[in-house]
């Protein structure tokens, strides 16, 4: 099997849309998609204020913050279904 790489662009409903050369004989192909755009992509001005350092929190200051500024999950009944929402909601941008 020969493997020969081309630049495409998917479409919305679900269509790849790829040049391929004149001379490319009609044949069965299988289709592999390596996606660049899925995930988000950082600037180094967005970078910079996370890798600045930090004073460390005491216990007291972290239980504070959290009974102040709940972090969410509040309604979820179980972890399994907590840890499955961001996931999903994750992937429907990407859903067919």
């Amino acid at each position: 099997m020969a493997a020969i790489r081309l630049a495409g662009y998917v479409k919305p409903p679900g269509q790849l849309e790829v040049d391929l050369p004149d001379d490319f004989p009609s044949a069965a192909v299988t289709v592999t998609l390596d996606v660049e755009s899925l995930l988000p992509t950082w600037t180094d001005e967005e970078i910079a204020p996370l890798l600045r350092p930090t004073t460390p929190k005491t216990g007291a200051e972290i239980v504070e913050r959290l009974l102040r500024e709940p972090m969410g999950g509040e309604d979820v009944e179980d972890g399994a279904t907590w840890v499955e929402k961001p996931h999903q909601k994750r992937r429907e941008p990407y859903q067919w």
